[in-house]
């Protein structure tokens, strides 16, 4: 039996949570056995119960937050823990953050403004189309030139090529004439820059309408080009129709051959085809002004012709120069010569009609006179020139 007073320690067990805590128990006298409330002991089982599930849900925060850094977005899955009735939710990852849809975002932008340059990604203000169309001849080119387009040309007559040139009172300043010019430089800057000084310099101000070969038109932007510049396509109606309309045209005979002569046979003119110069000109009773261009030739130094690629591409000629393809793109950019170009006295043949169109002796013979004059006017040029940069 207990001794009164005296104080007994129970041992209770938490069914709960599996831990055991210390009660003590006060006996109310010597006889009677210590009071046991019950009340107080689910309290305190609740109240332990309840730090449990605050220090399990802590841990189950961090465990998330870790989750989110170490999952990938496709592979977010849903946690669940539970202890006893207690359930505590965990949030399905995002499909994205912030991160991605940033990056998403820069994608999208870089995308839209590829596709801007594209043809109809942008509103057209069809007034101005209309009105620009309306000032189109029959060759496509405006009543204006480009104020952006001339003043690049301006640049690379004026400041790259420093032109050079003499002649110009020989140009009439209104009718039908034909400037007859030898042909180089692989790419037709040669042309523009006649087109640019007549333009330009000529108390006339007076459009030059050259002809240029069909597979200029081939190259990227080169038809824009070729029409912006009031260019035509190489062919003897074009012709005839613009010296029929009292223009000013530019041909050059050599065509093809001239641009592919090779480095080491520049300036020495190739064969002027089969007199087509010396025919139209009879046939449309035009005067030819010959002209001379030195410094083109230099522009691109030409190795040798891979003419098999060209063939690929559809081009006649693929040219391998010190630049180019080596330098893909950067190889079309032409070196700094110093240009010249002189216009001779006019040359006419009216004493010819039509009937001598079927005479090959004359016509030849008046072909290889004026690849003559040309030459000569080139080899004089030449003379002048001190060296290739420089004046």
């Amino acid at each position: 039996m207990a001794t009164n007073g005296r104080k007994r320690q129970k041992s209770i067990h938490n069914p709960s949570n599996g831990d055991t805590e210390e009660n003590e128990v006060t006996s109310g006298s010597a006889d009677a056995p210590a009071a046991f409330n019950p009340d107080n002991v689910t309290a305190q089982i609740k109240k332990k119960g309840k730090e449990r599930l605050d220090r399990l849900e802590k841990s189950s925060s961090k465990s998330r937050s870790k989750s989110k850094k170490r999952l990938s977005l496709s592979e977010a899955e849903e946690e669940d823990q539970d202890n006893g009735d207690y359930e505590v939710p965990v949030k399905k990852l995002r499909s994205s953050d912030s991160r991605s849809a940033k990056a998403r975002k820069r994608k999208k932008s870089i995308i839209e403004r590829a596709l801007s340059f594209l043809p109809g990604s942008k509103p057209h203000n069809y007034e101005e189309l209309i009105d620009k169309l309306e000032r189109m001849d029959e060759f496509g080119k405006a009543g204006d030139v480009d104020s952006k387009l001339e003043q690049f040309m301006l640049f690379l007559y004026k400041h790259y090529w420093r032109v050079e040139t003499t002649g110009m009172e020989n140009i009439p300043n209104k009718g039908r004439t034909m400037i007859v010019s030898n042909h180089s430089g692989v790419l037709p800057f040669d042309g523009a820059m006649m087109a640019t000084a007549i333009y330009e310099f000529h108390p006339a101000h007076r459009y030059a309408r050259c002809m240029i070969e069909d597979w200029f038109g081939r190259l990227p932007f080169g038809a824009e080009f070729m029409n912006a510049v009031g260019q035509v396509r190489a062919c003897q109606e074009n012709a005839e129709r613009l010296l029929k309309q009292e223009q000013l045209v530019g041909v050059f005979p050599e065509g093809i051959k001239g641009m592919a002569k090779g480095f080491k046979n520049r300036y020495n003119l190739t064969r002027f085809g089969r007199g087509g110069a010396i025919r139209l000109a009879i046939k449309t009773r035009t005067p030819v002004v010959p002209c001379a261009v030195v410094g083109a030739e230099e522009i691109y130094i030409v190795l040798g012709y891979a003419n098999w690629l060209g063939k690929m591409v559809g081009l006649p000629i693929f040219p391998l120069t010190l630049t180019f393809p080596w330098l893909g793109l950067l190889g079309f950019i032409p070196l700094p010569t110093k240009w010249y170009i002189n216009f001779g006295k006019i040359i006419k043949y009216d004493q010819y009609d039509e009937s001598v169109l079927k005479d090959n002796v004359i016509i030849n013979r008046l072909n290889r006179e004026l690849r003559a004059t040309i030459q000569e006017m080139v080899d004089s040029l030449l003379k002048k020139r001190r060296s290739v940069f420089f004046g």
